[in-house]
């Protein structure tokens, strides 16, 4: 895990990590760049770029570093995979484009962790998100269009104060559209300090409904999605050891469950079964 920020540039309505992180603050690229490598020659192969929003590194010097970045990262030899790390619509929109096209190298993971919160545009301006759907949706338009087999993460926020039933059902309706093959569901919780701890909040069976509702509409995406891998081959990198088994990535972040390996390795694998979260496979010699 190599950080390369810290701090954000947001003003969200509900967040207090602006209130314990302070203004964005982007480490130097020569020092970044350095613990990619030492990380590489200790036997790394998978490189995980994190900060509060990696689509702003670089914008406290004044402009947009994450490209220059990474085209120097895809500089250093060897064969290591990187994954971006959570990035906001609001600057990632800027660009987009730059960051697909890199992405397009064998080294990086074809994955966006790109967070929705709300499928309403009220509830989007009420939150301070600083993007509406349309450019959310513009976004994620790209990325599967350069990517057919692209994993696509994001986050929601339900019953944020004021969200009727009408924009939840907006919400629904996007995660239908988008089909996510990552959902992170949050219920709305009041943060000391932050804008929205005034607001009115909704009785938790009102949270608890709303959440399980977008975890069932999300799970039924996955059955179906999942069912196009099967009987298919890919490559992998195994990354984890678990207690009988090993975590794999594909080339687009799909975790495989594989019942042997070497960690740091790349092998070729059959997908024998899935589950919701995860594919099972088999190496195949």
């Amino acid at each position: 895990i190599v950080p390369v920020s810290e701090g954000c540039l947001g003003n969200c309505a509900y967040c207090a990590t602006k209130l314990a992180k302070g203004k964005l603050r982007s480490f130097d690229k020569k020092e970044i760049l350095k613990n990619i490598e030492e990380a590489l020659k200790f036997g790394a192969k998978e490189i995980q770029l994190t900060s509060q929003d990696l689509g702003i590194y670089g914008l406290d010097k004044g402009k947009f570093l994450l490209p220059e970045l990474l085209e120097k990262i895809l500089k250093i030899k060897g064969e290591f995979r990187v994954r971006l790390g959570m990035t906001n619509p609001t600057f990632f929109k800027k660009i987009q484009h730059k960051i697909f096209n890199l992405m397009k190298n064998e080294k990086i993971y074809k994955f966006l962790h790109l967070p929705l919160q709300s499928g309403s545009d009220e509830i989007l301006k009420a939150m301070k998100r600083g993007y509406n759907t349309k450019e959310f949706l513009e976004i994620v338009k790209n990325f599967r269009k350069n990517f057919k087999l692209g994993i696509l993460a994001t986050d929601v926020i339900c019953a944020f104060p004021g969200e009727t039933k009408k924009d939840f059902q907006k919400t629904v309706s996007l995660i239908k559209k988008i089909k996510p093959e990552i959902l992170h569901v949050f219920r709305f919780s009041k943060r000391k300090g932050t804008e929205a701890e005034r607001l009115k909040d909704f009785p938790d069976r009102i949270k608890k409904e709303r959440s399980r509702i977008l975890n069932k509409v999300w799970l039924e995406i996955l059955k179906e999605k999942n069912k196009k891998y099967l009987g298919k081959f890919f490559s992998v990198l195994i990354t984890e050891k678990r207690k009988n088994s090993f975590l794999a990535r594909t080339d687009f972040y799909k975790a495989v469950i594989l019942k042997e390996g070497d960690l740091g390795e790349f092998k070729k694998v059959k997908i024998t079964s899935s589950k919701p979260n995860y594919l099972v496979g088999k190496i195949i010699n």
